[in-house]
């Protein structure tokens, strides 16, 4: 394959409908099983509804993440 895997994320998932500590829970789960070539995606969209905060808390976790 050779190429970057992009995902993870259910876009109707945590990052939808789930409080900031298991959006944190649910990165860092993600990203300790990905691949080392792995973009953090929620399918390709999210739902207009998602709150900016969840968006945020996905991002800086990720941001944040050492293997």
């Amino acid at each position: 394959f050779q190429r970057p895997f992009m995902g993870g994320l259910e876009r109707h998932g945590v990052i939808a409908s789930g409080d900031q500590a298991a959006i944190r829970d649910r990165v860092r789960e993600l990203l300790r099983d990905a691949p080392e070539r792995f973009i953090l995606a929620a399918d390709c969209t999210v739902p207009g509804d998602v709150s900016w905060d969840a968006l945020r808390v996905a991002i800086d976790t990720a941001h944040a993440w050492h293997k």
